[in-house]
Formats: C-alpha cells, sequence, structure tokens
C-alpha cells in the first residue's frame, strides 16, 4: 500500500528565485493566443517561449540547441532521433485547472502534443511549418480533420515512459530547430480538456499570473490590460552552478503601441528594456539621456539587436544583466538578472508593495 500511494501521491518541493523583483517590458504589438500550435506572431512566440518549453530550446546567447524537456538525445541513424524526456518537469500552479497538486508532465502530454500539431483542424496554424517531414504525419494530417482517440503516426513513438523516438523522412530535416521553435512547445493534455484552444499552462519558467486579464485574438490597436507572469514555482531548469531558474520572479508585460512614449516610459523606470527601436527614436532618446549613456558607469545600454539589422536598436537599463539578443529575436527571460546593487530603499519598499499585489 506504501509502494502505491507514495507512486500516485505528487510530492514535489516548490523552488524560489532568488530575485524577489519584478522586469519590466513591453511589446508594440498585441498577442493573438497563447496556445502554441496557433502561435503566428512575433509577440505570441515571445510569450508563449516563456511559459511554455519544447523537448529542447535554443540558447539565447549562441543559438545552439539545448536541452530542455528532453534531458538528452542520439541519432541512432539518419533519420531516426532519440529522446531521453525528463521526469522531473511539472506544469506552472493553476488551482483552478489542477487542483491544490502539480500537474507532472508526462509522455501523454507529448504524444498529445505531437498529435495535434498533425491534426488537420483550423487552430492548428503550424503543420507544415513543425510536423511535415516527420514519418506518416502527411497521411494522418490528410485523414484527421478533429483529434481523434488513437495515436497511429507512425514516425512518432514512445519507447516506454521516458523514451521519445521520432523518425523523418528527410536526413537533412533540421529536426531539433522545429522542435526549438515556440509552436512546438509542450502543453497540458489535461489542460487542454478544460480550456480547449484557450488554453495557457505550459511547464516553463513563468505562468500567468492574471488569467483573468487574457484577451485573445484582439485587433492590432485593441488596449490590453497588462498581463503579469509569475515564476513556475516547480520550473525543472537550473543554471551551471545548481541555481533555480528564472532568477527573476515576476515579468509585467504591457502593450503600448508608441515608441517615443515606450522611451519615455523607460527613462521614468516605467519600463527595463525597450525592443526594437527606430533610428530616429534613438536620436531621440539620446538628445535626452546622453550623459546616462555615454557616463563611466552608464545606466543605458544600446545594442544591436542582431547581427545582420543596422536599422533598430536595443535599449535597456544597464542593471539587467544576461539579455541576449540573437538573430532569430529569440528571448529568454529566465536567465535575465536584476543586479541590485545600489538600490534605494525607496525602489525595494516599492517592488515589494508591487509584488504583493500580484
Amino acid at each position: 500500500m506504501f509502494v502505491l500511494f507514495s507512486c500516485t501521491k505528487q510530492n514535489v518541493s516548490e523552488n524560489h528565485p532568488l530575485i524577489n523583483d519584478t522586469l519590466k517590458i513591453n511589446f508594440k504589438k498585441n498577442y493573438l493566443t497563447l496556445f502554441p500550435p496557433m502561435v503566428f506572431d512575433a509577440t505570441s512566440a515571445q510569450i508563449v517561449s516563456q511559459i511554455y518549453d519544447g523537448l529542447v530550446k535554443y540558447n539565447p546567447k549562441n543559438l545552439k540547441i539545448e536541452p530542455a524537456i528532453a534531458k538528452s538525445w542520439h541519432k541512432k541513424n539518419d533519420t531516426v532521433y532519440i529522446f531521453k524526456i525528463r521526469q522531473d518537469v511539472y506544469f506552472g500552479k493553476y488551482d483552478k485547472v489542477f487542483g491544490n497538486s502539480p500537474e507532472k508532465l508526462t509522455m501523454k502530454d507529448i504524444l498529445f502534443t505531437f498529435q495535434y500539431l498533425c491534426t488537420n483542424m483550423p487552430s492548428n496554424k503550424n503543420f507544415y511549418s513543425s510536423m511535415w517531414k516527420i514519418a506518416g504525419a502527411s497521411e494522418y494530417y490528410k485523414n484527421h480533420a478533429s483529434l481523434s482517440k488513437g495515436f497511429d503516426i507512425s514516425g512518432i513513438k514512445a519507447l516506454n515512459d521516458s523514451t521519445l523516438q521520432i523518425t523523418v523522412t528527410d536526413k537533412d530535416f533540421p529536426l531539433l530547430k522545429i522542435l526549438a521553435n515556440p509552436s512546438s512547445s509542450i502543453f497540458s493534455r489535461k489542460a487542454y480538456k478544460k480550456l480547449k484552444e484557450k488554453c495557457y499552462v505550459g511547464a516553463g519558467a513563468y505562468q500567468i499570473a492574471n488569467v483573468k486579464d487574457i484577451r485573445l485574438g484582439t485587433n492590432i490597436n485593441d488596449e490590453l490590460p497588462d498581463l503579469f507572469l509569475r515564476y513556475n514555482p516547480y520550473y525543472y531548469g537550473k543554471d551551471k552552478d545548481g541555481n533555480t531558474l528564472p532568477y527573476i520572479a515576476y515579468v509585467k508585460i504591457s502593450f503600448m503601441k508608441y515608441e517615443k512614449k515606450e522611451l519615455d516610459w523607460l527613462g521614468a523606470g516605467k519600463l527595463d528594456m525597450v525592443f526594437n527601436v527606430k533610428n530616429d527614436n534613438v536620436i531621440y532618446f539620446l538628445d535626452k539621456y546622453i550623459k546616462e549613456v555615454n557616463s563611466k558607469n552608464p545606466k543605458f545600454i544600446l545594442q544591436k539587436p542582431c547581427s545582420d539589422i543596422d536599422d533598430f536598436v536595443n535599449i535597456y537599463k544597464s542593471r539587467i544583466k544576461n539579455f541576449y539578443s540573437n538573430d532569430l529575436f529569440y528571448i529568454d527571460l529566465s536567465v535575465v538578472k536584476i543586479d541590485r546593487t545600489g538600490k534605494s530603499k525607496n525602489e525595494e519598499v516599492k517592488n515589494k508593495v508591487n509584488n504583493k499585489a500580484l
């Protein structure tokens, strides 16, 4: 009896971030969905990347593929990949979806995610950017316009509860890059049954804190309420020193459309960073804050968002550490830190009040 009870009870300790602070960012365009198979716009992809994980992910610094839900993988031959699945992955803490117990990610969630991506439904916008060169996937897509109970895609097999085999039809198919894409992120089968395409439950570093304020399928000019992300207390990720990720407890995301106002907010402390600032507006910002940029200990950092683009610049506070920009515009907020050195008492009190409100 003890053995049976121990196997069924989800008994996992909660992790706590190193920095009890809030990172404040803004996106100029609205998100349209928080459900990975429906992701087809940049803002949705950025947010989904924070609240979901895939089998693998990109390193934001160098864009190398790294383990995520799959702790390792190898190629059996030119077309067959074997993935070893972590057994310590849990979805974010959503009491109204899972009750009071943490929900462990299992092989059933992985298979259900890939089955969804192989089903020919209007809500699946990513078959041809994800599964189409997996063996049997095209045939399945042609014959299934809705989710079925059976899972019979020959190229996707669970060898056991912790081993997944994926077979592709083309040895040059970039499977690992496909699996690192936000649209291939693993979502909760149980949460989908409750929420359908309004699903917002992933096993990433953050979870949605203010679910009641989610707005989906909005028009581009609609004013959206802020989204607040709270750290996933069961997140498996750790840095090379064994510290729990994410480093920062909270993220506040606003959706204000005007770039000059963004920069005014950055200068006033209402934002910590502004993405993809046009050159004309960089001049607008420097006219006000040239001393803070060029001083020995600068308050603001200017950075090209990627190597091939000279028309835009990211601007962020110098106390923001580990913010990496890259050619895919992939952002990983789980590794971003806030340097609290020299922070005033008033700032600390203000952040404690804001975090308590969250």
